[in-house]
This record gives structure tokens, C-alpha cells and sequence, in this order.
């Protein structure tokens, strides 16, 4: 399940970017939490509280495996979560993009 170094040098630069789009969506999100002033501030923390370890569950799941042996999965992850950029995807071999785009 090992990528061919093309494709890993590709993922190197995805996995930077994406990581990088997906911390500020995080930290977006985060923000309106906390700007939330219909609730209290107590209210507020528990969902920030939520939220961060809910979105920290899906870093690790895309982000925290970085090997060779496991890029597909994690690239996976990435493209099913939106953070790979049409750009980004046709930089990829045609065998990497059919096993992305294969439905599990």
C-alpha cells in the first residue's frame, strides 16, 4: 500500500497544506463558539471543549500517521474531509487518484 515516490514527495506538500486549511477551519470554528453570546461562558467552553477534542480525533486520523506506508489512507481522509484542492489532486498518479476517488 506504499505510494511511489512521486506521489509521496506530492503528499509531503498536501499534507502541509491541508493540515494548515483544516487548523484554520478549526480555528474559525472555534472562534464563533467562543464569540457565542447567546449562551454563558460556561456553555461556551463545554462546546469549545467538544469541539476541539471531536476535530483533534479527525487530525489524528488524517494528519498524525505521516509514513509512506500510510499516505493513501490519510490522503483519503483528507480528500473526504474537502482540505485537497482539485489542484492539488490532479498533481497526483492516475493509480493514487482511482484508489482516492473508490468508494469504502
Amino acid at each position: 500500500m506504499t505510494v511511489t515516490e512521486s506521489d509521496w514527495k506530492i503528499f509531503k506538500k498536501i499534507h502541509a497544506a491541508a493540515l494548515e486549511r483544516f487548523s484554520q477551519q478549526i480555528l474559525q470554528e472555534s472562534r464563533a463558539i467562543c464569540d457565542n453570546e447567546s449562551l454563558s461562558g460556561h456553555e461556551r467552553y463545554i462546546r469549545l471543549y467538544k469541539h476541539i477534542k471531536k476535530r483533534d480525533k479527525e487530525i489524528a486520523r488524517a494528519f498524525n500517521d505521516y509514513r509512506r506506508s500510510t499516505a493513501k489512507i490519510c490522503l483519503k481522509h483528507m480528500v473526504n474531509m474537502d482540505l485537497v484542492t482539485d489542484e492539488e489532486f490532479s498533481q497526483l498518479s492516475s493509480e493514487l487518484q482511482a484508489f482516492l476517488r473508490f468508494e469504502m
